[in-house]
This record gives structure tokens, C-alpha cells and sequence, in this order.
């Protein structure tokens, strides 16, 4: 499969990042309201498992981006709300819900369209497991 986040940039999977690493990374684009496909439970981090649940994805809403990038490297943390998403398609943003993710974590970066998800973010999620 072709493993994209949006139609120009390359979706991640495992613990490499086909974008690239430090200024290349996909973390590297993200802005205040971004939608993001995260791992959570558990995910590889250079190569290393860890976490101490079952892997799963996510979605969660951008609210704040802590990074430090080097050239080989991110470190620190992406601040979002907790989302989710109906069979229409439709994204609900827990506003009340702040979460910390590394960059590690994130897979992609889903458009939307008004309040939908578009059409490339909605076969996104389709090629990947059940989102939470």
C-alpha cells in the first residue's frame, strides 16, 4: 500500500520516516488545528518498542507544538484534544481533553473539508486498523 498523509507527502510507518528525520519530519509541518492519525498504546521509537498497551490509532486535534529539531532528530511534545469521528465522517474535537504526544507517534496529517474529513484523509483511516 501506499502509505500517504496527504497527496505530496509520505505517510510513516514503524520507526521510519519517509519524509525524513529533524527538519524533514512530518512534525516539522504541523500547525494549531491539524487533525493527526497517531499510535498509541504502543509505537517504535528508533527502533525500540515502547508503551504498555496493545497498538491502536487515533485522531487528535492540534493544539500546541513543543518541538526542538536537530538534524537527525525531533524531541519534545504535540498537544492536542482527543477526537472523534462518526461513519459520516464527521469530527467532534474534545476541547475538554488535553493529551501529549511525541513525534514518534504521529502518522499522518488528515485534511479536512469544512467539518468532514476529505476525501484522501477518509481512505487513509480506511488502510489502516479501526480508529479508536
Amino acid at each position: 500500500l501506499a502509505w500517504l498523509w496527504t497527496a505530496a507527502m509520505p505517510w510513516r510507518r514503524g520507526d521510519v520516516c519517509l519524509a525524513g528525520r529533524g527538519l524533514d519530519h512530518i512534525t516539522a509541518q504541523l500547525e494549531e488545528g491539524d487533525l493527526i492519525l497517531y499510535q498509541a498504546g504502543s509505537w517504535l521509537v528508533d527502533g525500540v518498542r515502547v508503551g504498555d498497551a496493545e497498538e491502536r490509532f487515533e485522531v487528535a486535534s492540534v493544539s500546541l507544538v513543543q518541538l526542538v529539531f536537530t538534524h537527525n532528530c525531533e524531541h519534545g511534545w504535540i498537544y492536542a484534544n482527543e477526537c472523534a469521528i462518526d461513519d459520516a465522517f464527521r469530527v467532534a474535537i474534545d476541547e475538554e481533553s488535553e493529551i501529549q504526544i511525541g513525534p514518534e507517534q504521529v502518522l499522518a496529517v488528515l485534511r479536512r473539508d469544512g467539518d468532514t474529513l476529505d476525501t484522501e484523509a477518509r481512505r487513509v483511516l480506511a488502510e489502516t486498523a479501526p480508529v479508536a
